[in-house]
């Protein structure tokens, strides 16, 4: 790659070539790239992570919560895109046992989510019925938009 030619790349680099493997269905080769990333002396950041995060909900959902928790022993800090990545990836497979938990440390990090994922838990919301536990967790984590709630 770019390292034959005497281009040492950076993460952000890195994290675009990823990303492009990741949205051109490459994702082993991403994955891979992505673990070579500490011997090539680069730490993977918040951004990164959530792009192979991001990837890995579309089906991979147990190996997404097995990188979170690496990427947390790590010292990186997930934000509110790597949460929102990771539920709409479980909403969109009806895991929401799996979204609530997370959701839940959206909240006590002080993270709303986007309002994608927000439509998709209202969608759910209205597909359970109104559970209240699930519309108190919707209620700390949506955004107080009139459009939103006026679903609920």
């Amino acid at each position: 790659m770019m390292e034959d030619t005497g281009v040492n790349p950076n993460i952000i680099a890195y994290a675009i070539v990823i990303d492009g493997l990741c949205k051109g269905g490459k994702l082993e080769i991403a994955r891979d790239l992505f673990n070579q990333l500490p011997s090539k002396g680069l730490q993977p950041d918040t951004q990164t992570y959530s792009i192979i995060i991001g990837s890995l909900c579309q089906g991979l959902t147990e190996d997404a919560k097995v990188l979170l928790s690496e990427m947390e022993k790590s010292g990186c800090a997930p934000n509110s895109a790597t949460y929102d990545v990771m539920i709409q990836g479980f909403l969109k497979r009806n895991e929401l046992q799996n979204a609530m938990p997370l959701m839940e440390e959206m909240y006590k990090r002080g993270f709303l989510v986007d309002s994608s994922t927000a439509s998709m838990l209202l969608d759910q919301l209205q597909g359970k019925g109104k559970d209240d536990i699930l519309l108190e967790l919707i209620k700390k984590v949506v955004p107080k938009d009139k459009d939103l709630f006026g679903k609920i």
